[in-house]
C-alpha cells in the first residue's frame, strides 16, 4: 500500500512478458521476489495522463545517454510497456525509426523545457494502431524521398511537435493540432487514399513543395491553420484516379498566405507582368459546375486550363505555379471563411474538372487574379 502511495516501482529483469499493471504495477516487485542487484531496474511511476482525463497511468522513461531505470531507445520502451501506458523522452538526439503499435502516449519529459528530437533515414515515426497520442517532440527525416511521420490507421493524436513533413494514407482518421509543420524535402502535409481527420491550428510553412497536399475522399477537415511560403504553392487538392468518390476536403477558417520573395519576383510576378502572361493562357466557358458564393475580391476572373496546360513549367504559366490555393481535376472541395493573400500569383486557381463551393473567403493582394 505505501508503494503504490509513492507512485513508484522498481521491476525486475527487462522481460517484455512481465507488465507493470495499474494500479498493481508497484506490488509487481514484490510479486516477483526480485532483490537490488538481481538484474536491469527499470522505473515506473504512476503519473497523470495527459491523453486520457483524470487518470493516473504506469510512465516509463528513456534517455538518450544511458540513465538507471531508463530505457535507451523509444521502440524498446513502446515494446515493453503495456497499452495505455505513458512514456516520457528526455531531452537529446534520438536516432531510430520509431514504431508505434499499441495505444500509448508518449511526450517529453515534463520536467524539461527542451523537446527531446527524433532523427532517422527514413520514416521516422510510423503509427500502426487503433489510438496513441504524441505530443511535444521534435520528429524529422534525413531521407529527401521520406517523411517525418506516417499514420497508417487509427486515429492517433499528434499535438504541439516539432515535424517536417507529415503523410497521412490508408483509412487513417487522425487529429493532428498546434504543430509546427515546416521545412520538409518536399510538401509538408500529404493526406491521400481514403484518408480523413482533424487538421487544427498548425503552422505549416517553408516547403519546397506545398504545404498542404490532398488526394484522398475521405472528407479530411483543415481548420485555422497557417499555411504559408510553399515555393509551388499553398494548398493543392487533386483527384485520386483510385477514388470512388470526389476528393472533397473542408478548409475553414484557414490563412493561406505566399509571402515568397526570390531574386526573379519582380520580373516575374509583378502585376502588369502577371496579367500580360495571364491574357495569353486560352479561356475556355467551364463545362462543370463551380459555385463562387461571395468573396472580397479585387480583381477576379473564372478561367479554365486545359488538361495539357495544367502541368507546364514554361515562362508563360509561371504565374500559376505559386497559386495559394490549388484546385485539380477531380478535387471538389469546401472552402469557407479562409484568408487567401500576398500571392506572388494568383490566389485561388481552379483546373478544368476542378469543383468545389467557395463562400465567404478573404481573397485579397495576390499580384495573379482572386480566382482563375
Amino acid at each position: 500500500q505505501f508503494l503504490y502511495f509513492i507512485g513508484e516501482c522498481r521491476l525486475g529483469s527487462f522481460d517484455p512478458t512481465k507488465l507493470c499493471s495499474a494500479p498493481l504495477c508497484t506490488f509487481h516487485f514484490a510479486e516477483m521476489g526480485k532483490k537490488k542487484g538481481d538484474g536491469p531496474q527499470i522505473i515506473c511511476r504512476m503519473t497523470q495522463s495527459a491523453w486520457r482525463t483524470h487518470q493516473q497511468v504506469p510512465t516509463y522513461y528513456v534517455a538518450a545517454k544511458g540513465r538507471k531505470g531508463f530505457f535507451a531507445t523509444l521502440n524498446d520502451a513502446i515494446n515493453f510497456a503495456e497499452p495505455y501506458s505513458r512514456i516520457e523522452v528526455t531531452s537529446g538526439k534520438y536516432f531510430e525509426n520509431v514504431i508505434v503499435n499499441k495505444p500509448i502516449e508518449i511526450g517529453t519529459n515534463a520536467n524539461e523545457d527542451v523537446m527531446a528530437e527524433i532523427y532517422s533515414r527514413g520514416i521516422t515515426f510510423t503509427f500502426q494502431t487503433a489510438e496513441a497520442h504524441v505530443e511535444g517532440l521534435k520528429i524529422r527525416t534525413a531521407d529527401s524521398k521520406s517523411v517525418g511521420i506516417v499514420v497508417e490507421m487509427g486515429a492517433p493524436r499528434i499535438i504541439r511537435c516539432d515535424v517536417d513533413s507529415i503523410e497521412v494514407n490508408g483509412s487513417a482518421n487522425p487529429s493532428i493540432e498546434d504543430n509546427k509543420i515546416h521545412n520538409s524535402k518536399l510538401h509538408g502535409l500529404y493526406v491521400l487514399d481514403n484518408a480523413g481527420g482533424l487538421y487544427r491550428a498548425n503552422t505549416i510553412e517553408n516547403h519546397p513543395g506545398f504545404g498542404i497536399v490532398v488526394e484522398s475522399d475521405g472528407a479530411p477537415k483543415f481548420t485555422h491553420n497557417k499555411v504559408a511560403l510553399g515555393e509551388m504553392g499553398q494548398v493543392l487538392v487533386k483527384g485520386n484516379a483510385a477514388a470512388v468518390n470526389p476528393v472533397n476536403p473542408v478548409f475553414m477558417f484557414n490563412s493561406m498566405r505566399d509571402e515568397v520573395a526570390d531574386k526573379n519576383d519582380k520580373q516575374q510576378y509583378s502585376g502588369a507582368s502577371a496579367l500580360a502572361k495571364l491574357k495569353e493562357l486560352p479561356l475556355k466557358k467551364t463545362g462543370d459546375p463551380v459555385h463562387l458564393l461571395p468573396h472580397v475580391i479585387p480583381r477576379g476572373r473564372l478561367m479554365d486550363l486545359d488538361n495539357d496546360d495544367a502541368d507546364r513549367t514554361d515562362e508563360s504559366l509561371l504565374v500559376d505555379q505559386r497559386a495559394a490555393l490549388v484546385v485539380r481535376a477531380g478535387a471538389n472541395p469546401t472552402v469557407v471563411q479562409n484568408t487567401v493573400s500576398g500571392g506572388c500569383a494568383n490566389g485561388i486557381l481552379i483546373h478544368l474538372g476542378g469543383l468545389g463551393e467557395f463562400a465567404q473567403n478573404k481573397v485579397v493582394g495576390n499580384k495573379g487574379f482572386g480566382i482563375c
